[in-house]
């Protein structure tokens, strides 16, 4: 009767991490599945999605136009959030300027600036494999850019912001 109870036992402790784990938006890795990223295509700026949903967007794209010519094709894809205050992007740049372009996480005169806010809060783009590399005039680069949320974040937007160099264009994601 007691091997009852116990096998009982971690069957309802079982179906209730499953069940926290399904409301928070995640599977026992922190992330959301891969059927949790519908198709959905954009531009610049596209739907809001509340931290810890289960829906997203599978792809964004944006095009930086600097005023030298060329540009820079910017695509967001598979946005996730974990329980550890983080958000994990794919990001892919096509560089079609004539000058090779650098990839950082704050501003730079010849660096593509990668960076988000949370709630109004910086969401610091702290590693990844897309941050610091050069990306050669008219080749493309795909990595991970993983961004660091306030410890205090509860629910709220993630407001990711493309800018290029010291021109004045940007191109906004909202997930």
């Amino acid at each position: 009767m007691r091997r009852l109870m116990d096998r009982v036992g971690w069957a309802v402790a079982a179906g209730l991490l499953a069940v926290l784990l399904s409301a928070c938006g995640g599977t026992s890795q922190g992330l959301p599945g891969a059927d949790a990223f519908p198709d959905q295509q954009g531009s610049a700026s596209s739907e809001e999605l509340e931290m810890g949903e289960e829906d997203s967007f599978s792809a964004q794209s944006c095009t930086l136009t600097p005023a030298g010519g060329g540009s820079l094709t910017v695509v967001l894809e598979d946005l996730a959030f974990t329980m550890d205050h983080r958000a994990v992007a794919t990001i892919t740049v096509r560089n079609n300027l004539s000058r090779a372009v650098a990839v950082s996480a704050s501003t730079g005169a010849d660096a593509l600036a990668v960076q988000g806010s949370f709630d109004g809060s910086p969401a610091e783009a702290k590693a990844g494999s897309l941050l610091g590399r050069t990306i050669e005039a008219g080749a493309s680069a795909q990595g991970m850019v993983v961004f660091s949320l306030p410890s205090a974040a509860g629910s709220g937007r993630l407001l990711l912001s493309l800018s290029w160099g010291g021109e004045t264009v940007s191109g906004q994601f909202t997930a």
